[in-house]
């Protein structure tokens, strides 16, 4: 008997799988983007799951189909510019892709599934919406579970470059990836990069200790719990920051920088960046 395939049941499945597919390379990768972006490229999975109702298409042509998608989906999702990182992306999304397939394979061989079907290379597995997104889910907590156990970064890994520029002033400082540190400026929202005052005068190119009030920087106070209790410290918003960890870099636009009296690292690490920045 042939199983009737519904479109709405067919977009609707394969935008949450897309969606939960798209989670672990954002894990992994550390890509910047928001719901709304990951949520619009799920869509587009979606949407492309109708080629299992097109007319069958000889192997090369699926393929190129497939792998034309997958590029377009990680695209809308993280926008990556850089080769390499566009690259990492579309490798673990199609990696992720052939392990939740696998798992759904080996689910309709064990337990035998009554329809399964691929044309096109898009598959399509008859069962309830329910089961389908809770093995989804699994699939993602078994990841992530992976990463957080077999990935654990090193301190090394976890200093990286960073350049300050203020007012034609540039800055190098080695700074630490504080997982701890989820300072934000007040004002805006924005996360703080906590700066050594010695650094920061060699960037503002005024010595001394800034205070609000200041004639010719706008200064203003940021609580900050991680280093003392209640403490405020003096910050001020630089032009950009340039942060690198090997050949990958990342620009921040008007970064809020908090200056510290206290000494953080010594020569290893002279700032404290936050993971929110990315």
């Amino acid at each position: 008997m042939q199983q009737v395939i519904y479109a709405d049941v067919l977009i609707f499945l394969n935008t949450v799988i897309t969606f939960l597919l798209l989670l672990p390379v954002k894990q992994f990768t550390g890509a910047r983007t928001g719901a709304g972006r990951l949520t619009l490229a799920s869509f587009a999975g979606g949407l492309y799951s109708l080629v299992m109702l097109a007319p069958e298409m000889n192997v090369l042509l699926a393929l190129l189909t497939k792998s034309a998608m997958c590029v377009s989906i990680v695209f809308i999702a993280f926008r990556e510019k850089k080769f390499r990182k566009m690259l990492r992306c579309v490798l673990l999304f199609s990696a992720f892709s052939f392990l939740y397939a696998g798992i759904m394979y080996f689910i309709v061989n064990v337990f035998g599934v009554s329809f399964f079907s691929v044309n096109n290379g898009s598959v399509y597995f008859n069962i309830n919406a329910f089961s389908l997104i809770c093995i989804c889910c699994a699939v993602y907590a078994g990841i992530f579970f992976f990463r957080k156990r077999f990935f654990v970064p090193s301190p090394e890994d976890m200093i990286y470059g960073a350049k300050l520029y203020y007012r034609g002033n540039c800055v190098s400082v080695r700074a630490l990836l504080d997982t701890g540190n989820s300072v934000k400026d007040i004002y805006t929202g924005n996360p703080v990069i906590i700066l050594e005052s010695r650094n920061a005068s060699a960037l503002t190119g005024q010595a001394g200790e800034l205070a609000p009030g200041n004639a010719e920087i706008p200064v203003r106070l940021i609580p900050v719990s991680s280093l003392a209790a209640g403490k405020l410290l003096p910050a001020f918003t630089a032009e950009r920051a340039v942060i690198t960890n090997g050949p990958d870099e990342r620009e921040i636009k008007t970064p809020c920088v908090a200056v510290t009296e206290d000494k953080l690292g010594g020569e290893k690490y002279q700032a404290l960046i936050s993971g929110d920045l990315f």
